[in-house]
Formats: C-alpha cells, sequence, structure tokens
C-alpha cells in the first residue's frame, strides 16, 4: 500500500495523463509540487499558518520529507515475525501528510490521502494484526460504497466523455467525438455522453456498492461470495481502466 501511496504523492497513479486532464506534460504532481511560487489550495481559513496563495520553500520542504518517508519505510526491514512494515514507520508519513495537506490541499486531494490511505496507514500503525485486517476489509467497503454512491449525480456525465474518448476499447473516432459537444472547440459532455451517464449512474451506483456488500456478508461459500461479489466488481473496471492505456 505504501508503494501505491508513493506513486500518487509522486503523480504517476490514478491522477496521471489524459484521463486526469494532463496532456502536456502528463505528469503533473512532482514536476509542480517540488516548485515554490506555484499557487496552492489552503483547506480552510481559519487555521493558522496555512494563510497565503504561493507555495514557499517550506511547503517543498514537507513534500520531500514525506516522499523521504515513504521510500524509507518502503525500503527498511519489516517486522520479523510477520514481515509487516514496521508500525512506527507510517506515522511519520502521516503526520506530513496532514501538513502538507493544511498547506495545500491540492496535493492531499489528488494523493486520496483522507478518505482512502490515511486510515489505513493509522490501522497499519497503531491496530493488532487481527483487528487491522478486520478494519481494512470495513474501509475498503466503505471507500467502495461511496465511491458507487458518488456516480449518482449528475456530475458523472463529465467523466464519460474522456473515458469512452481515451480507451483503445472504442476504436470509432467518430463515437469518441460524439461524446463532445462540438470538438475541439466545445468539450463540454454532449447528449450522447449524458445519456451514458445517466446509464453509468444506474449500473454504477448499484453495482459497485452491490459487489463489497456480497463479499463480506457473513456464512455462505468464500468461493461463490468471491465470484458473485468480486468478478463483477473488477469488470465494472474494466472500461475506466483502459482509458488510462
Amino acid at each position: 500500500m505504501l508503494w501505491t501511496v508513493l506513486l500518487e504523492v509522486v503523480g504517476v497513479a490514478g491522477s496521471w495523463g489524459p484521463l486526469a486532464g494532463k496532456f502536456k506534460p502528463m505528469t503533473g504532481g512532482i514536476l509542480f509540487w517540488v516548485q515554490p511560487g506555484r499557487i496552492p489550495l489552503r483547506p480552510w481559513r481559519r487555521v493558522p499558518f496555512t494563510n497565503g496563495d504561493t507555495r514557499t520553500v517550506l511547503d517543498v520542504a514537507l513534500y520531500l520529507a514525506l516522499l523521504g518517508c515513504l521510500a524509507a519505510a518502503i525500503a527498511l526491514p519489516g517486522d520479523d515475525v510477520s514481515g509487516l512494515v514496521e508500525p512506527a514507520l507510517p506515522i511519520p508519513v502521516m503526520t506530513l501528510l496532514v501538513l502538507c495537506g493544511l498547506r495545500d490541499n491540492t496535493l492531499f486531494l489528488a494523493v486520496r490521502g483522507g478518505e482512502q490511505y490515511l486510515p489505513a496507514m493509522y490501522f497499519f500503525a497503531f491496530l493488532p494484526f487481527t483487528d487491522m485486517i478486520v478494519a481494512l476489509k470495513l474501509l475498503i467497503v466503505v471507500v467502495w460504497i461511496g465511491a458507487g454512491v458518488s456516480k449518482m449525480g449528475l456530475r458523472f456525465s463529465n467523466v464519460v466523455a474522456p473515458m469512452v474518448s481515451n480507451s483503445p476499447c472504442v476504436p470509432a473516432r467518430w463515437f469518441k467525438r460524439a461524446h463532445y459537444r462540438d470538438f475541439p472547440r466545445d468539450v463540454r459532455p454532449s447528449k450522447t455522453a449524458s445519456s451514458h451517464g445517466a446509464c453509468g449512474r444506474h449500473v454504477g451506483g448499484d453495482l459497485q456498492p452491490a459487489g463489497p456488500a456480497v463479499l463480506h456478508r457473513p456464512g455462505g461459500d468464500a468461493g461463490g461470495r468471491r465470484a458473485d461479489g468480486g468478478l463483477p466488481s473488477v469488470h465494472h473496471h474494466d472500461l475506466p481502466a483502459s482509458g488510462t492505456a
């Protein structure tokens, strides 16, 4: 998981390339966060020491320290018994992630720290092994159900157009361009994208929360749960995943 956090912090994971609105360069993240003078997004005005609209040397130092702590946690040997990362190593990562987020909310959101990785690192650091496994399962259920619910809004139509037009699974250029109002002059979602978005809201909003719920239902055949809940959840992401190719 720390590898994933490191890739997200660098900017070459989930928020990379055209699907995230990045073209030239396709990599944002580290190219901007290591430079003083960039524009940050402070999350709350009332929090002291977070004012300003320019990234400072302090912001860059916090970001580089976050990268270093992540690299150290990955490289250092794990626990002799379980082989897991030493529980103390995620603590500075969590601290620095929060500090970076207080200075620049864009970084915190791009890393997906608050809703996914920060709670998981907390479980790794402070819970015994069995409790940690249970907590991580509950966390991923909450994340997946939340992701499914988020697709029920009208804004999902804005996701459909780039997802379809970036996918090699959709070879027809005319069909890709049909998802925009007047490509390339007006790249707002067309009626085609809106209709596909409506279908996605129903399918995604129903299927994505259902998969984890089936996987974590008590009793029954574990293999059957994996087939009934796991396979639909995985294949539900085939098209979005292909859009990053």
